[in-house]
């Protein structure tokens, strides 16, 4: 399955005069080049409380969220200070406006680039999180969509509700069988859809920056933790697994997006995709 950004999809129903597909509602959306290149945090004597607009939660005493510069292209570093067990870097979007039935803003988008640094022997992990109650750390009572990468292995996995009978909310956690390589730059996207009131899902996907049409992890269905979520926040957490500080980057993030918007109709979505088609097709390109 190669997906479509809901953005895009939205602009084809907005160019083709279809009202069955909203456009998106932007709540985030920063490649960190305007960023002021420092440490970042919530602490006296860092350089701010936000970045990229993306509010920092955690102060530099815990962990470092650094802006770098490569040949002008700035992104954003993890490095975690203390050798407390989730106790690193973390970054926060508000979600505002959402709804969690059949009609309205219904669905998230979001989209992150990640790149998995050399960490030499250290095992940091880094999640990103789509919570409800405002709760910045992982947790079953307040997560929707989560996922993580193991620092040193690479290895991939997510967040699956499990609901069992009795109404507690548990979750189980499914590796994907697909480790992420040092020093490439991946392109994640997660689509959490809450127009259900009995149980949300979420679907998962990366693909390389180079190669962003070729899906490495393509999963769809996943069974939100909490069934019928409010989800009020986004994260971006970097911590320590295993009680071991770690000074250098063991993470890095780029070209975040988040969007809301109404889960489209599927007649519409149709529609729009196969006007979407007719517009590639026609655009003028070279002639061999």
């Amino acid at each position: 399955r190669k997906s479509l950004s809901c953005g895009t999809v939205g602009s084809a129903a907005a160019t083709l005069g279809l009202s069955g597909i909203a456009q998106a509602g932007v709540i985030i959306d920063t490649d960190f080049d305007a960023a002021t290149a420092g440490t970042y945090g919530a602490g006296v004597g860092d350089v701010a409380t936000t970045v990229g607009g993306l509010a920092v939660v955690s102060d530099t005493t815990n962990g470092s969220i650094v802006t770098v510069t490569a040949g002008g292209d700035q992104a954003l570093q993890f490095t975690d200070n203390n050798s407390a067990s989730n106790a690193g870097p973390i970054l926060s979007a508000p979600l505002a406006g959402i709804s969690t039935d059949a009609s309205g803003d219904n669905l998230i988008e979001v989209s992150f680039n990640y790149t998995r640094l050399d960490t030499a022997g250290a095992n940091p992990i880094f999640i990103f999180a789509i919570n409800q109650n405002g709760a910045t750390s992982p947790g079953n009572p307040n997560r929707a969509a989560q996922i993580r990468v193991t620092a040193n292995t690479g290895s991939l996995t997510y967040w699956e509700g499990t609901n069992p009978a009795d109404g507690l909310t548990t979750a189980s956690v499914v590796d994907t069988g697909f480790d992420l390589a040092t020093g490439t730059e991946y392109v994640f996207n997660i689509s959490l859809d809450l127009s259900s009131t009995t149980q949300d899902t979420y679907a998962l996907s990366v693909a390389t920056a180079a190669a962003p049409s070729t899906l490495l992890v393509d999963v769809d269905g996943i069974s939100t933790t909490v069934d019928d979520i409010t989800p009020d926040i986004a994260v971006f957490n970097g911590a320590t697994n295993g009680g071991v500080a770690v000074a250098s980057a063991f993470a890095e993030i780029d070209d975040i997006s988040i969007e809301s918007l109404p889960v489209p109709e599927p007649g519409s979505l149709a529609l729009a995709l196969g006007g979407l088609a007719v517009m590639m097709r026609s655009r003028p390109g070279r002639r061999d």
